[in-house]
């Protein structure tokens, strides 16, 4: 007789991913409005959990900086928003991935405002 062939097991994915959105967040409320569109080109920096770099992304048409095949665990990202602006929300942002997951955190970017106060002389 000929031998049975025997199954090879197939290991169960244990990675995740994270895909963070970056939006133009016009009322600085961290929170996307419909009216508030995604931003392309900014530099996404992810970190392990003992602070090193794993990766840089940089975020595409849709907003999205992705981070694909990642073990599960602690990471932090750190966006760098463009000559001007500066995000809204927690920043860095801390997730704790698990496997086979996807997280999709956001962060918002909103021009800084300045605010200039001259002071008021009394002219006799």
């Amino acid at each position: 007789p000929t031998p049975t062939p025997t199954p090879t097991p197939t290991a169960t994915p244990s990675t995740g991913a994270i895909e963070l959105l970056i939006f133009h967040d016009l009322d600085a409320d961290g929170q996307q409005g419909p009216d508030e569109l995604p931003v392309a080109g900014i530099p996404v920096t992810l970190r392990d959990g003992e602070g090193r770099v794993r990766s840089i992304a940089i975020s595409n048409a849709d907003g999205i900086a992705r981070f694909l095949d990642l073990p599960p665990g602690p990471y932090t990202l750190t966006v760098q928003p463009p000559p001007g602006f500066t995000t809204t929300g927690p920043s860095p942002i801390v997730v704790k991935l698990l496997a086979n997951f996807v997280a999709r955190p956001q962060i918002g970017l909103a021009p800084i405002r300045i605010h200039l106060y001259l002071p008021l002389q009394h002219r006799p």
